[in-house]
Formats: C-alpha cells, structure tokens, sequence
C-alpha cells in the first residue's frame, strides 16, 4: 500500500502508535520512511503466525494423540449440568480410538485431570450453552471436533495448569527430540517448569501478534531455568533475567532472532523432520532477512521506491535490470497483478 495522505493514515492507526515508531527509530524519518517501519513490523508479523500456526497444528496433534493413548483406558466422567456449581458429574464412556479419544474426561483416582479452567473451554463445544448439559446422540461432537476448537493458549498453557495429568509418562512422546526425553527426566517439576516458560514466550509473542502490538517492542529477557532452592522448583524466587529491555532497533532485531530460533527449536522437539523441512523453506530464509538490518533498511528506503507493474513479456526482457534495481516490481495479467517480486537480501 502506497497512502497518498499520510496524515489521514497515520490518525487512522493512531497518532499514539505511529509515536511510538518515530521515537524508537528517529524523529528525523520522513513519513514515507516511518510507515516503512511500521510495514516492517507487519511484514515480521505476517511472517512469524506462518510459523507459530504450524507449530500450534503439530503440537496439538502430538498432545491430542499422546493423551488419547495413554487415557483411553481410564475412566470417564462427565459434567451433568456446567451451569451449576459446584459440578456435580455422572460415568461416561470412552469416545473415539486409541489415536483420537475424549481424555479429557477422563479421571485418575477420582480426581479429573484438567482444571477448571481447562475443562470449561472443553465444555463450550461439549455442553448445550444454554441449558449447560451435555450434547448427547446426534449432536456429541467427536473428539476431533471438541481438539479442533481448542486455542493455543489452551494447549499451550495444559502442561502448567493441570498437573494432574501423569505429563512424566506423556511429554517424551509429544517431545520425543528433547534431550529430557532421551533422559527420562521429565518426572523432574524442574524440566516440566523450563518446557512451560517455553511454551509461555511462544504463547506471548503470538498473543501480541494477534493483538496488532509492535513486535519489535521487548521487556527484560527471562532465562526459562526457573529458580531453585535446595534443588527444589522455588517460584516464590524471581526468575533470572538475561537482558533488560530494547532501547534500539539493533537491540531488537538480535531478541527477534534469539526468540525466533526458540520458535523453531520447539518444532524441531516435536519433530526433526518437520523441522528441518521449514529450514530449508522460503519462509525461513524470509524470516531471517526480516530480522536483520538488510530487512529493516529495506523497509525504510521503500517509500523512495515506485512500484512497477509490467507483462511478463517485458519481465523477461529487463530481468536483469529489475534485479539491480531492487525496486518491488508486480508481473501483471489480463489486467491485474499475479506475481510480486521483491528484493530481500
């Protein structure tokens, strides 16, 4: 998008917003270059919930199959009526496979395995909304239903907020890579807990993505080794930070890059051939050239760059020349635009 008021732009995303980039990357940019900024922050965005969605579909999968397979045999119960508290709840039978089943109604030692919380969100898909009783006969959704209406901040937060489930026998199979895994030591409340402040980062950046916040903006760098005392997890103690907040646009481009390589160091927990797939994807290398000067720069000088738009008989004539010009260039046909080049590196 190329604005031809800025003024009536910038009011319309907020002048408050549109602050906030010229104090953080020089009052002395020029509209044009300010709003470069800001298409940097979107296309970072853009580009990172490409990842993070993949990474939500394979670990909630994982998490789906792993607690299928190991609950299917217990026992079930089920909310009678989630408008009334305290709930009172009733046996019910096991749903689905081995592969795919309703774990979460299942108990261990007559005790339900999700929270509250947790189950109140299985409850939105299971439970008529307004007479709060279970769907029953044609209308009891399967359990691929009820896992495929589950957020990320669902699955994301389940091994920190529900502790019963048995996670020590669970984890190794949906992070089969982990190193805790070829060590069976996730009965340890110490790994359990790094595994959950990964998880809490992934799940806080995407949070501020949804919420169209600047990504660029960072708070003080927590390490995810959470405290101890004695040897034990002691979280009334501070976690340790390991940078203070960004005060440059270097500064964070370098936390850009060190959360990234998080992001993608789940994945490859999860599964190394998935992961080593997206390393060596386009969307990977376009990640990289965002989060780095180049890809800032390149943001910033656009606005002093005219689009072209041609046919592609004249793309293949002047390649070449639109390759050293670096200018964003649209190959068109039958009257509108069906390829955008752009140069990232």
């Amino acid at each position: 998008m190329q604005p031809k008021d800025f003024n009536i732009l910038f009011s319309a995303l907020s002048n408050p917003r549109i602050n906030a980039y010229k104090y953080y990357f020089g009052q002395h940019l020029s509209h044009e270059q300010i709003f470069g900024c800001y298409q940097w922050n979107e296309s970072i965005s853009h580009s990172f919930f490409k990842l993070i969605t993949l990474i939500e579909i394979v670990m909630r999968n994982r998490m789906h199959s792993a607690l299928s397979q190991y609950y299917f045999a217990h026992s079930k119960e089920i909310v009678a009526n989630c408008n009334n508290y305290p709930w009172q709840t009733n046996n019910y039978s096991t749903i689905g496979n081995q592969s795919s089943c309703n774990w979460y109604n299942a108990t261990n030692n007559g005790n339900r395995i999700l929270n509250n919380k947790s189950l109140g969100n299985i409850h939105n898909v299971t439970h008529n909304k307004r007479n709060g009783t279970p769907w029953n006969n044609t209308r009891r959704p399967s359990a691929d239903d009820v896992v495929s209406s589950l957020t990320f901040g669902f699955w994301s937060s389940l091994v920190d907020k529900c502790p019963n489930v048995d996670w020590r026998n669970i984890l190794g199979d949906i992070y089969p890579k982990h190193r805790t895994s070829n060590s069976n030591q996730w009965n340890s409340d110490i790994e359990q807990k790094k595994l959950s402040y990964r998880l809490e980062l992934i799940r806080d950046f995407r949070n501020r993505i949804a919420h169209h916040e600047p990504v660029w903006k960072f708070g003080e760098f927590l390490s995810e080794q959470p405290p101890v005392t004695n040897g034990q997890l002691d979280l009334a103690q501070p976690r340790t930070s390991l940078d203070s907040s960004t005060t440059t646009p270097q500064q964070s481009i370098r936390r850009l890059r060190s959360i990234y390589s998080k992001h993608t160091q789940l994945l490859s927990w999860m599964s190394k051939e998935i992961h080593d797939d997206f390393i060596q994807s386009t969307l990977h290398k376009q990640i990289l050239w965002l989060c780095s000067e180049d890809g800032l720069n390149a943001h910033i000088s656009r606005g002093g760059y005219t689009s072209i738009s041609m046919k592609p008989c004249r793309f293949k004539r002047e390649l070449s020349a639109i390759l050293r010009s670096k200018k964003p260039t649209y190959l068109y046909s039958k009257g509108r635009n069906i390829v955008a080049i752009q140069h990232i590196s």
